[in-house]
Formats: structure tokens, sequence, C-alpha cells
């Protein structure tokens, strides 16, 4: 019984140890397909321009994890949000993300952490478009997409001590975001042609606690 609560206590103290963190993540996703919809919606409404949508799809982002023992696990949410006119419609769109998250945390030097990770997600985009002239004729089309999609990535994080037992740093990621499965989708119209897939690179600050030294029995 007493073997059992040491080793209950030891595993305890390895999960004591956490950290999480903000950023940015630049997704640069294919937009060609998207915006030919949206210049196809805009020429029927008499409009002459054509939508500027570039790369990338910009998303802030908060992250948190936890340790056992060399393995890293956790979790992750997202938001984006952007707006693009031309000289008779407009379009929005908005999205969320959530992933759940494993790594391998590799110390090259006393400051410097390499992380090979995996992240495992779904995501949503809604894609509003609208005329821009006020009246009863008033032109809107929507589009809602959602899947699931896998994230292999590796993070460099510089951490610093700020503190007795704590830590403060920065991060820098970088992957390729791959759809599981097809995307779904719901809205006015069949479907534009559009992903969501592509390289994911991130960067922002991050904190948390030291790991524990084990008890020794």
């Amino acid at each position: 019984m007493m073997k059992r609560f040491w080793g209950l206590l030891i595993v305890i103290s390895e999960l004591a140890f956490a950290y999480g963190g903000f950023g940015t993540k630049a997704l640069f996703v294919n937009f060609l397909g998207l915006k030919q919809r949206l210049n196809e919606y805009n020429y029927e409404w008499w409009g002459r321009d054509s939508f500027h949508l570039t790369q990338p799809l910009w998303w802030l982002e908060g992250q948190g994890q936890g340790g056992a023992g060399p393995v890293t696990f956790g979790g992750g949410g997202a938001v984006t949000f952007r707006s693009t006119k031309t000289d008779s419609l407009g379009a929005k769109i908005a999205g969320v993300a959530g992933s759940f998250k494993f790594g391998y945390p590799v110390r090259l030097t006393s400051f410097l952490e390499v992380q090979p990770n995996v992240d495992f997600g779904i995501n949503s985009l809604l894609i509003f478009v609208h005329s821009r002239e006020s009246g009863m004729s008033n032109f809107n089309r929507w589009f809602l997409t959602w899947g699931f999609n896998v994230l292999p990535a590796v993070t460099a994080t510089g951490r610093f001590r700020s503190g007795v037992s704590s830590w403060a740093g920065i991060y820098v990621t970088g992957g390729y975001l791959i759809p599981l499965g097809s995307q779904n989708w719901y809205g006015s119209e069949l479907p534009p042609e559009f992903s969501v897939r592509g390289w994911a690179i991130g960067a922002g600050l991050i904190f948390g606690r030291m790991a524990p030294k084990p008890f020794r029995i």
C-alpha cells in the first residue's frame, strides 16, 4: 500500500508542471477557388472590381500544455476574422478552431528547447457575402464549412527564468495543416472550391513553471 502511495506522489510530481501562452499564426491557404466565386457574385451584381484576397489567413491563438515525464500534452484554440470588399459587394470571413496536441520536447541548451509535436483539431469558417448598398433587394450569400485536421509541426522555445520556479519565453512554430477527410459545407448555394490546408507558421509569448525534481525513495 505504501509503495502505491509513494508511486502516486511521484506521478503527481511529474505532472505538476505546465505552461501556456498566446500568439499569432499565419495559415497559407489557397484562396483561388474562393476568390473566383466571390468575383462571380460581384460581376452578377454589376460590379467591375475583383476581390483582393491574398495569403496568409491570420489567427489569434492561445494554448496550454502539461507534462508527464518526457511527453507533453495539451490543447489550444484560435480565432480569425477578415474583411474585404469591391465596388459592389463586401465579404467577411470569420472562424474558430480548437486542437489537442502531443509533443516530445528536447532541451538543446539551458534556455533553448525544440519540440516535435502533432496537433489533432477541428476548424470552422463562416463566409458572408453582401451588397454594399441599402435597399430591399440587397444581395447576400453565406457559406459555413468545418472539418477535422492534423498538424505535424516543430516548435522552438526560448525560455528565461523569471522567478524561483517560473519562466517566460518566446516560441516559434511551423508545420503543415492536413485535412482529415473532406470539408463539410452548408450555405446558400453549392460551395466554392476551397480547402483549409497549407503551411502554418506561428509565434508568440509563453509562460510556465519549472519541472520539479521527482521524489527520491
